[in-house]
C-alpha cells in the first residue's frame, strides 16, 4: 500500500487527538509501511519548503507572539527553525525512549551544538525543544539526519517489537503506535509550516 499523504495523516491525527479514534484503531487500518512512508513524506515536504528561504522568511513568526521564560509554550507561534527543531527533537526523544525500553534502534544522531534557550522550558511535552539560534544549514542538516537515521531503523527487522507495549505520555503504546504518532505529528507541523508561509505578513 502507498504511503499515507500529509493530508491523510493530518486528518488521522485530528481524529486521534480529538478522541474520535484510538491509536489501536488507526494502526490496524493501514500497514506499518504506509506510516513509515508518510513520516518520510511529511519530513521531506518540510525540507522542500525550507530549502532556499531567506533569513527574513526563516525567522518570521506570527504576530502576537507571547514573551517570557517559557515564551513559546504555544506551538502556534513557532518560527521555522523552532518548528523544525521541535519536531526533530521530539522524534529523537521518542527514538531514545524506545531504545531505553529495549527496542533495537540506533541512538539518535545529534548534529547540533548545545542550546542555551529552547521552547517549552517549563517541562510540558507540548512545544518543547524548538530553538531559533541555528542557521538554515544547521536546521536542514538536523532534519535530514533525523529523518534518514530514524526511517532506516524503522525499515529494519523489528519483529515482535511492533506489538509490545511501551510507556509514553499518551499511555502504553506499541512501536506501531509510536510510528503512527511520529507520522501524524510530523504531518501536522508540515501543515503548520504551509500556513506560516501563506500568512499575509510572510516576507516576500
Amino acid at each position: 500500500m502507498a504511503a499515507l499523504t500529509p493530508p491523510e495523516l493530518a486528518a488521522l491525527g485530528n481524529q486521534i487527538f480529538t478522541r474520535q479514534r484510538t491509536f489501536d484503531d488507526v494502526g490496524k487500518d493501514y500497514p506499518i509501511a504506509s506510516f513509515i512512508g508518510g513520516l518520510t513524506g511529511a519530513l521531506t515536504m518540510i525540507e522542500e519548503r525550507v530549502v532556499g528561504i531567506s533569513e527574513a522568511q526563516f525567522h518570521f513568526r506570527l504576530p502576537g507572539t507571547p514573551e517570557g521564560p517559557d515564551w513559546n509554550h504555544d506551538e502556534v507561534h513557532f518560527n521555522t527553525p523552532e518548528l523544525v527543531t521541535h519536531l526533530t527533537s521530539t522524534l529523537k526523544a521518542w527514538q531514545e525512549a524506545l531504545r531505553e525500553h529495549g527496542v533495537p534502534l540506533p541512538a539518535p544522531v545529534e548534529t547540533l551544538p548545545p542550546a542555551e534557550r529552547v521552547t517549552g522550558m517549563q517541562g510540558s511535552g507540548m512545544g518543547a525543544g524548538g530553538r531559533s539560534d541555528l542557521t538554515l544549514e544547521q536546521t536542514l542538516l538536523d532534519l535530514r539526519t533525523t529523518r534518514d537515521t530514524l526511517v532506516l531503523a524503522l525499515q529494519g527487522e523489528l519483529g515482535d517489537y511492533w506489538d509490545e507495549r511501551y510507556p509514553s505520555g499518551f499511555g502504553p503504546l506499541t512501536l506501531r503506535h509510536y510510528v503512527v504518532l511520529m507520522a501524524v505529528h510530523s504531518a501536522s507541523h508540515a501543515f503548520q509550516l504551509l500556513e506560516l508561509q501563506a500568512h499575509p505578513d510572510y516576507p516576500a
